[in-house]
């Protein structure tokens, strides 16, 4: 097939798919078995995307060279049984505590990193997500960050929600946008319990400022359809309310950028913040965020395979920080630490802190539980797969923000 920067409408078979971005006519998709495709529900409202590939055979899927699996064996060697492990930590500076790197993993010939724990929308396995009980939740469990998603209500407040509409979460309906969070939103409840209200990015900063957190971090996902110049302005005024946000602050801030036309305003108006690029790509993070981003928040299928394993080498080449998402299998979580990742980002935090002291007392056993057939377990781990994911994204963040254009 042409990999060209659309899709061949007539090479692909279209597939049955459901979502509100239906109205865009987007394009057809691969055949394959009816899958639930988790991956890409940040471009698409949150709903699961249901679709079809063509049948893959295993030689297809599966097929290595010697060359690949001789470095794939060297590569997941069995680690010394005296490697020792400490969790992330922080250091005091006056009322201030410091976020430290966590430390290194060192095994003979392979050093990776113990990763942070990060809260993907908060232990939003336990509470409903992208609620003040589940950022707290997370922090409670000993999250090292909570990540979360911003949108603008018409009344120009922003609230910490992942789709534009409400209908999946809560007892509202409709868009965000076009309703005013006061005497509107700030009435409504989840549908998950214990039923909570939607959270206000005011209300998060807070949460941050007490005394015991001031060494978590917050991911701040910036969804495509909000206004870069209205929202980044709207967040400065809440952050310049804190003295010294600069450095009290500002360094615990994460800004995740979908889309290139976010960059500039980035840069402009919040230029206290770490910038890091989201997506499904590696292709699309080189060509489009390489300058701009210090750090790169991925989706975990992408980075299993041969490129994906090349970004990962580059970013650590680089120093730029790789965060990878949404990793709630216990398996992954042993496979991105083996990649030395500056932290995960699961619904489960719970879960993979008592991993991670698992991987403290004994890495040696725990890392044998993955090897190098991992990359070989999954469909979605394939290039193949990960070739229409990418081309996809692009589609879809085209449709709903603009052209990508380089960002010098």
């Amino acid at each position: 097939m042409k990999r060209s920067s659309r899709w061949n409408s007539a090479a692909v078979p279209p597939s049955s798919f459901s979502s509100p971005l239906s109205q865009h006519r987007l394009c057809p998709l691969p055949a394959l078995h009816t899958t639930r495709l988790t991956s890409l529900t940040p471009l698409v409202d949150c709903h699961l995307l249901h679709f079809t590939l063509a049948p893959v055979s295993g030689a297809i899927a599966a097929r290595a060279t010697t060359r690949y699996l001789a470095r794939a064996r060297a590569h997941y060697r069995t680690p010394s049984s005296t490697t020792r492990l400490v969790r992330p930590t922080t250091m005091a500076t006056a009322t201030v505590r410091a976020p430290v790197k966590p430390p290194l993993i060192k095994k003979g010939s392979y050093e990776g990193q113990l990763p942070s724990c990060w809260g993907h929308r908060g232990a939003s396995a336990a509470f409903p997500e992208n609620t003040l009980a589940s950022f707290e939740a997370a922090i409670r469990d000993g999250a090292e960050g909570i990540e979360s998603d911003v949108h603008i209500t018409e009344d120009s407040e922003i609230v910490m929600f992942h789709d534009p509409h409400l209908d999946r979460t809560t007892n509202g309906t409709g868009r965000i946008q076009t309703q005013k969070y006061y005497g509107v939103l700030d009435k409504l409840v989840t549908n998950k319990s214990p039923q909570q209200k939607i959270p206000t990015f005011r209300e998060t900063i807070e949460l941050l400022m007490r005394p015991d957190n001031r060494s978590v971090f917050l991911n701040i996902d910036v969804k495509v359809d909000n206004d870069p110049e209205r929202l980044f302005k709207l967040m400065h005024e809440i952050i310049a309310q804190y003295p010294d946000y600069e450095t009290v602050l500002g360094p615990r801030l994460v800004l995740g950028l979908w889309h290139p036309k976010y960059v500039e305003p980035a840069v402009r108006l919040l230029p206290y913040m770490k910038r890091a690029h989201i997506g499904l790509s590696p292709g699309l993070a080189r060509k489009y965020f390489w300058e701009a981003c210090s750090s790169f928040s991925m989706n975990f299928s992408c980075l299993v395979g041969g490129d994906g394993e090349a970004f990962r080498r580059e970013c650590k080449a680089a120093g730029k920080d790789l965060y990878v998402w949404t990793v709630n299998e216990r398996r992954e979580m042993i496979e991105a630490t083996k990649w030395g990742v500056k932290a995960i980002l699961t619904d489960r935090t719970a879960e993979f802190l008592k991993l991670r002291e698992q991987i403290e007392d004994d890495w040696p056993s725990v890392s044998r539980e993955t090897s190098w057939k991992f990359a070989y377990t999954s469909f979605w781990y394939s290039s193949l797969a990960n070739f229409f994911i990418s081309r996809y994204e692009l589609y879809v963040l085209t449709a709903t923000a603009g052209e990508f254009k380089l960002v010098r």
